[in-house]
């Protein structure tokens, strides 16, 4: 699933991949109780859903610390959900430098 601002998963979908894996290692540990159809059962879909949900967590992660070092400070579309860095206006804020001279002079 693409991120509308550009790239990736999001953080639900880590949060919801790391569920499945605990969902996996809970069943793994509750396959051991069971017969042995039950348990060579449980154990296929546990590992099943333990190795998705760990790859799928892992994968949104590094997903996540590319885009963020991708960002660099820089105010482009795919980072301005980051907002600019060490300007401390919101995105899309024109920066001081750029408004005309003559805001700001009261009095003159």
């Amino acid at each position: 699933m693409m991120h509308p601002m550009g790239g990736g998963c999001g953080h639900m979908s880590g949060a919801l991949m790391a569920a499945t894996a605990a969902l996996g290692w809970w069943i793994l540990r509750q396959a051991e109780k069971d017969a042995s159809l039950t348990r060579w059962a449980g154990r296929a879909v546990g590992w099943a859903l333990a190795i998705v949900g760990l790859g799928g967590f892992l994968c949104a992660a590094a997903n996540h610390a590319k885009r963020l070092s991708s960002c660099g400070g820089q105010s482009t579309s795919k980072c301005a959900h980051h907002g600019r860095m060490g300007d401390g206006l919101p995105p899309g804020h024109p920066l001081v430098e750029s408004l005309p001279a003559e805001v700001g002079k009261h009095g003159k």
